[in-house]
């Protein structure tokens, strides 16, 4: 944003782009026979993506978490889904 002089929306815009190009790649190396890569090297790879997705989806989730952020954390790992 700040080297280009764009917009604060421009960016976002553009770093939605640069994630979704990446989502697919990762994709087609999930479903691809002949990758370079080893399979557990793409597994590990798509699931510290979608660790970082949902962390940072609606903002900085880590650094500075919302009450949103919180109670997504609290779902997960202390208040688990209990079956009956």
């Amino acid at each position: 944003m700040y080297e280009t002089g764009v917009s604060e929306a421009e960016a976002r815009k553009h770093v939605e782009k640069l994630i979704q190009k990446a989502w697919r790649n990762m994709n087609k190396y999930q479903m691809d026979s002949e990758t370079p890569f080893a399979r557990r090297f793409v597994a590990a790879a798509i699931n510290l993506a979608r660790i970082a997705e949902c962390t940072y989806q609606h903002g900085d989730g880590h650094g500075a978490p919302d009450s949103r952020s919180r109670n997504r954390i609290s779902s997960l790992i202390i208040e688990p889904i209990s079956f009956h």
